[in-house]
């Protein structure tokens, strides 16, 4: 298992990778997320926002030792990553 930690305009992400599939996790927001290397060291991870339709994939160079981030699925409206759920009350 990998776990991929991250701060965003202040909001923090944990990601937890696991061997195979998906992987569901609840905290700090519902997430499932998949991915794997795609070469010695390059990460690829798809992550998708459970409560919503957004999805955003992550790019983890080792070499360059960044991580660069693109919404395949653009959420409507801004705001901080962990914002990226139903609102209270309406699942």
């Amino acid at each position: 298992m990998l776990t991929l930690t991250g701060d965003g305009d202040g909001d923090r992400l944990g990601l937890r990778i696991g061997a195979e599939g998906w992987t569901v996790a609840e905290d700090p927001l519902p997430t499932a997320v998949s991915g794997g290397w795609t070469d010695a060291g390059t990460l690829d991870l798809d992550v998708m926002f459970l409560e919503t339709p957004h999805r955003l994939a992550l790019t983890c160079s080792l070499a360059d030792r960044t991580v660069t981030a693109h919404w395949r699925t653009q959420p409507l409206h801004g705001g901080r990553l962990t914002s990226q759920r139903a609102p209270r009350g309406s699942v």
